[in-house]
């Protein structure tokens, strides 16, 4: 119960997966205390005997079904069979029983599909249960409302209105949500890639720069490996690993920086751990564009000073905010064209800037999305 509290206090910084576990564990910890709060009740009610006998033994099957499936860490499956066991529960009361907690229970279960935050899911089962909640309205709207409702039509409306603009109202929240999401991931990923193709122009000029100054690389440093060394040990005796298997994965790290990881990686070796060391330890390298070089540069950049003009004022590329005049955005165009043509901006086959753009290089170029800033 204490991790659970604490995953719940920290939830901001779990992964998708884990939040989605941490959201299938409170809902089959409520599912379970609902379940054995309402059930034994509800059997000594009206409820007739099938109904009495088979929805529980339903409802324990699909909750014992869905806590395995957590376990195993199936959670996609674990989570659809937690809503199964709430809409076998609501069913149960509706089924069983004409009283309005019947017709309560079904915004519950609402509110359970729509705090896993799942757009299709909601569509699918919330679509389904909400149609199934306004038979169930019409069916048996005289015994909810009862005998002193001044207008069972009406009353019939109302209820069936309030639950279609429940769903309404987060149908729509989701669709706005999913669509913000979208335009954030999108972001996501093109900032991302452009970072990695900065990191690649980075690390070619850190290397040349090392070159020209006869200067080792900081994964060639001797005082760098000993201080890796040294935190490997101290790693080793907190995790209660072999020292001397945590000095030989050190060694294996300096190793991959001397050989090709992507040779190592499609080679048929027989030794799986190779490989798999390999693809663990890629994502540690520093010669190559990897989070590990974006924290490394994201560090050293804060003792660099630099300009102290903002930064749109430097780099603004977009020819409509530089200037409304036609004419004027006529004339930057052919400047940036000759520019292009003229000056070399592009690697060659060696990794110097030596390559001039091409008259379609140039054209594809002010053509592209990017460019026009879509």
């Amino acid at each position: 119960m204490r991790t659970l509290i604490s995953k719940i206090k920290n939830s901001e910084f779990l992964s998708s997966g884990e939040l989605l576990k941490l959201k299938i564990s409170l809902v089959l910890t409520f599912l379970f205390l609902f379940g054995i709060l309402t059930i034994p009740v509800s059997i000594i009610g009206e409820f007739s005997l099938e109904i009495r006998i088979f929805l529980p033994s339903i409802f324990l099957f699909l909750f014992i079904l869905s806590l395995i499936f957590l376990v195993t860490n199936r959670l996609r499956t674990s989570m659809h069979s937690s809503i199964y066991s709430f809409v076998g529960l609501t069913m149960y009361y509706t089924l069983g029983s004409s009283h309005l907690y019947g017709y309560l229970l079904i915004f519950i279960t609402l509110t359970i599909i729509i705090f896993y935050q799942d757009i299709y899911t909601y569509i699918i089962y919330g679509g389904a249960l909400t149609v199934y909640g306004i038979i169930y309205i019409q069916t048996n709207g005289d015994v909810l409302m009862g005998v002193e409702a001044t207008s069972l039509l009406m009353s019939n409306l109302v209820y069936q209105g309030l639950l279609i603009t429940f769903f309404v109202i987060f149908l729509i929240h989701f669709i706005l949500s999913e669509s913000i999401y979208d335009n954030l991931n999108d972001q996501y990923f093109k900032t991302k890639t452009d970072i990695k193709a900065y990191q690649k122009v980075a690390l070619r000029y850190d290397l040349e720069l090392a070159d020209r100054n006869n200067e080792n690389q900081l994964y060639h440093n001797e005082s760098f490996k000993s201080s890796v060394e040294k935190i490997s040990q101290f790693i080793s005796k907190v995790l209660d690993v072999n020292s001397r298997t945590m000095y030989e994965f050190v060694e294996f790290y300096f190793f991959l920086y001397r050989q090709d990881l992507e040779e190592i990686k499609q080679s048929k070796t027989d030794n799986v751990l190779i490989k798999k060391y390999t693809v663990q330890l890629e994502k540690y390298m520093l010669n190559k564009p990897t989070e590990m070089t974006e924290i490394l540069y994201a560090f050293a950049g804060r003792f660099k000073t630099t300009y102290k003009q903002p930064v749109l004022k430097r780099f603004n590329y977009d020819i409509d905010s530089l200037t409304n005049n036609k004419v004027e955005q006529l004339i930057l165009l052919c400047y940036m064209y000759i520019y292009l043509r003229s000056e070399p901006t592009q690697f060659d086959k060696w990794g110097r800037v030596e390559s001039v753009l091409t008259h379609d290089e140039v054209k594809s170029l002010f053509t592209s999305n990017e460019f026009r800033g879509i």
